[in-house]
């Protein structure tokens, strides 16, 4: 990503590293800003393109599908759907938390409900934290289900916590 920022001349305006998370914004122009993120949780590596003019954004967008080839929407859907083991399953319910759109995905979200429903507590661990990246008023009956009777007590604790940071965020 910092090289494609070199290479198109978008501003580096800040990094920011904490707690295992690390963060880089690039101005790439008026209105238009870009974070790549190293997360901690989902132990992945993604960037966020923001901008207020819709053009600037397709532009933007289509430097970076050319140049970096990121995983797209139905990609992250078909590496969960094809997923043979816990781990896997796990590692592709997050990433298509990372790759769901701002508003409502009814393919997003079935995956991730199937999820919540796995006997192996690691792909119910995903499923909660992958709402954390899109955060649906329509997770919350699962979340709340989780916090309140999942047989893992650490399950419990992350689900009331991502549930806590829903609430902040609509205050």
């Amino acid at each position: 990503m910092a090289e494609l920022a070199s290479e198109q001349g978008w501003q580096r305006v800040e990094e920011v590293t904490e707690e295992g998370s690390r963060q880089i914004l690039w101005a790439v122009g008026p209105g238009t800003g870009l974070t790549y993120i190293e997360d901690p949780v989902s132990r992945n590596a993604y960037a966020v393109l923001v901008s207020e003019d819709r053009e600037t954004f397709k532009a933007v967008l289509e430097v970076i599908q050319d140049e970096l080839m990121p995983w797209g929407r139905r990609a992250l859907l078909t590496s969960l759907d094809e997923a043979r083991d816990a781990l896997a399953r796990a590692r592709a319910v997050i990433r298509v938390g990372l790759g769901a759109p701002d508003q409502f995905d009814e393919d997003s979200f079935t995956r991730i409900q199937e999820a919540f429903g796995s006997p192996e507590a690691w792909v119910r661990e995903a499923a909660v934290w992958a709402t954390a990246y899109s955060p649906w008023p329509e997770y919350r009956p699962l979340l709340e289900a989780t916090a309140q009777s999942d047989p893992d007590e650490k399950l419990r604790s992350d689900a009331s916590a991502v549930l806590a940071g829903f609430d902040s965020q609509t205050v």
